[in-house]
């Protein structure tokens, strides 16, 4: 292979084998390809090509660990770790008088023979060692954090490896985008359940960055409206799949360059050591660049008394500030929670000018989400089924902490676990038994909550009440 196009289209075709392509870049440096290997949600490996000096091209295949000040202990442990490994070593790169980003890389010839076997092991070999990594690093951080005499200037003396931006988070998830284009996001948008509020808002979003960048084209002055979003709205409604979108939706207008999510709470921004939230706070911020920090809880932050909480929120604002228009950030909670904290700090107010509510789902809706479960995993209902859901989502209790489309997936998983037991005593269950849903397996929930309520009557018998609820007769099925 000697055509460079010819070269990044082989190499781009054998990753749906090997992972999931957050980013399409051009397979250079400054634009590399970024892939998630499969079964990993914290890991983004970069893949770059290099032509050596005989015209034979090289794929290097790198998994960052992070920005440090020269450590030798770092280096000495790390070198041990990968001295005797085939398809793993380490990296430096120097970015300025003191940075060094650091990160394991194997690299591979690019001829017809690489496959995408080559790709997939090497990436394996990386991953395996940089998981063993990660406790080291972590250990080295927390040891030079609670030394006796250490303050927050100590830690950034030059062999201290505390001052360093980690390309993983404990605390943290991420979501890689799966839609490729604008018309993909807006009609998954359009097909979650309910959420009608929300939905016109994004499209306005989605219309307002187009008119502005139609007036920049036309010479005209800008006006673009803030990025970032609040969220409010209790548990199970959808924020973190808004949030998703939002980024896909982001990419596809080119305000991000990659359009992932990074999920985070309190426990990823917030550290328990003098000095160490700014630097948690930061290497999050940083995994966010070019798509979208979720803040899940936000106005936990807040905290109380001698809190490091605050901290976090000023490395967010800085950060924000000195990356703006570089990632989103969407932080979510519960609505008087959220304005709270909104009205804690003017810097936040003046950055989240949008927000969206969520509003909770009605019984109709549940319902619609129960049947969607049901039928994306190879179920259906069956005889009096339906009529037991409805029974059962009518009589759920509405309270603050109620978990509207979570609790959908929590009674199906009930209705799959009573399902299992039924079938169990028989050796051959055929296809009908195995994917039908009927009332049998909703009657012990059905069961309980009528004992809940004080009611009596066994199954079989019909029973009408003042509230127009009735008893199922299960007869017939099984």
């Amino acid at each position: 292979m000697s055509d460079r196009i010819e070269i990044e289209e082989c190499i781009v075709s054998k990753m749906a084998a090997v992972g999931t392509l957050v980013s399409r870049g051009d397979l250079t440096r400054e634009n590399p390809l970024l892939v998630m290997p499969l079964g990993e949600t914290n890991v983004v490996f970069h893949l770059a090509t290099y032509e050596r000096f005989n015209g034979a091209y090289v794929l290097s295949i790198d998994l960052t660990l992070g920005t440090f000040v020269r450590s030798d202990a770092l280096r000495r442990q790390l070198w041990k770790m990968t001295e005797w490994l085939p398809f793993c070593s380490v990296r430096y790169e120097n970015i300025n008088d003191d940075q060094w980003e650091v990160c394991f890389t194997h690299s591979l010839l690019v001829d017809d023979n690489l496959s995408t076997e080559q790709i997939a092991q090497a990436m394996g070999s990386i991953v395996h060692t940089f998981q063993q990594a990660r406790p080291m690093i972590e250990e080295l951080v927390l040891q030079n954090a609670s030394e006796e005499k250490v303050d927050t200037q100590d830690m950034y003396e030059e062999d201290s490896p505390t001052k360093f931006s980690a390309h993983f988070s404990t605390t943290s998830r991420t979501i890689a985008p799966s839609h490729s284009s604008r018309s993909g996001v807006l009609k998954a948008l359009n097909n979650l359940v309910g959420l009608a509020p929300v939905k016109t808002v994004v499209q306005q979003l989605v219309a307002r960055q187009e008119m502005e960048k139609l007036r920049a084209r036309a010479g005209m002055k800008r006006v673009p409206p803030s990025p970032h979003l609040v969220f409010t709205g209790n548990p199970g409604t959808g924020k973190t799949t808004v949030a998703k979108l939002i980024g896909e939706l982001y990419l596809s207008l080119g305000i991000l360059k990659k359009g992932h999510v990074i999920e985070v709470n309190r426990s990823g921004l917030v550290a328990a050591y003098i000095g160490q939230t700014a630097l948690k706070t930061r290497a999050v911020c940083e995994q966010a660049l070019g798509g979208v920090l979720f803040i899940d809880e936000a106005y936990s932050l807040l905290g109380e008394g001698m809190d490091f909480g605050a901290e976090a929120i000023e490395e967010l604002l800085t950060f924000m500030e000195a990356h703006r228009g570089e990632f989103v950030v969407v932080a979510a909670g519960y609505p008087e929670k959220m304005e709270a904290l909104l009205a804690s700090n003017p810097g936040l107010r003046s950055r989240f000018d949008t927000v969206l509510h969520f509003p909770d789902f009605d019984d109709a809706e549940l319902l619609m989400i129960f049947e969607k479960l049901v039928a994306e995993n190879d179920y259906v209902l069956r005889g009096s089924a339906v009529d037991a859901a409805k029974f059962l989502i009518k009589n759920m209790k509405r309270d603050g902490s109620f978990g509207n489309g979570r609790e959908m997936r929590r009674l199906f998983h009930d209705v799959l676990n009573v399902h299992a037991i039924r079938l169990s005593k028989y050796s051959r269950p055929s296809t009908t038994m195995l994917n039908h849903l009927s009332g049998l397996d909703f009657s012990p929930m059905v069961k309980a909550e009528r004992q809940r309520r004080g009611e009596r009557g066994d199954n079989g018998k019909r029973h009408n009440h003042s509230n127009g609820s009735r008893n199922f007769a299960y007869g017939g099925y099984l």
